[in-house]
């Protein structure tokens, strides 16, 4: 699955890379150098951006889509939540969760993103 660091949620926060608990399918390797800077391109119900001190929250819901700037990798699922504070952003998928490359197509019922060492977690119903 590609490294990804960004992603745009009413302006921007950040998401994705690869599976590692027993029940995912292997992906294939991230592109060496190559990150994605996400924009948001569906929000159905709701976002919201919370600011505090340093740290930036986000929370969007009613179904959520992103997509890399490049077009290269898109992820959607029902909500997400991001918690940011530079690299020791968390960002969870809550729901249906889609995560599309040129290399892979990854369903779930629960993703995470954690910028540090840009890794991907699925888990729940891994397809």
């Amino acid at each position: 699955m590609r490294a990804l660091t960004g992603m745009m949620l009413l302006a921007t926060a950040a998401l994705v890379q690869r599976p590692c608990t027993a029940q995912q399918r292997p992906a294939a390797p991230a592109r060496a150098s190559t990150t994605c800077r996400f924009r948001l391109e569906f929000v159905g119900r709701e976002g919201r951006q919370v600011i505090i001190g340093a740290d930036t929250t986000y929370y969007a819901g009613g179904g959520v889509r992103l997509a890399c700037a490049d077009g290269s990798a898109k992820i959607a699922s029902d909500s997400i939540a991001s918690f940011a504070r530079g690299p020791n952003t968390l960002t969870q998928f809550i729901g249906h969760v889609r995560y599309q490359d040129s290399l892979t197509i990854q369903t779930s019922n629960l993703g995470t993103y954690y910028r540090a060492g840009e890794r991907w977690e699925a888990r729940g119903n891994v397809n």
